[in-house]
């Protein structure tokens, strides 16, 4: 296998793990936004879900492929952070703006 090969399927594995990474934090996003009391957010929220679940399928694929081709295994995204989001204070974000 040729150096560029090896940079080419290295790049590919690196790829795919920023999008897995970005789908789990996208996906805690939305299932925070399914808390919400709003049924149109909620709603949204589940639709969000239902597309991420594609991506992530299809990454699980891609990630078969990646291992073929390259022996790197597919790591396995464990760590699951919750993020709870507050208001900020409007006076505060006038106060910055003026600044």
């Amino acid at each position: 296998m040729t150096t560029t090969e090896q940079q080419l399927i290295k790049l590919m594995a690196q790829n795919a793990l920023s999008i897995a990474q970005l789908t789990s934090v996208v996906t805690s996003f939305a299932f925070e936004l399914a808390r919400s009391s709003d049924p149109r957010v909620s709603r949204a929220s589940a639709h969000v879900l239902a597309k991420l679940s594609t991506v992530s399928t299809e990454m699980d694929r891609q990630w078969i492929t990646i291992t073929e081709i390259s022996g790197v295994p597919r790591p396995f995204l464990t760590k699951v952070e919750e993020v709870v989001l507050q208001k900020r204070d409007a006076s505060a974000s006038r106060r910055e703006t003026t600044a």
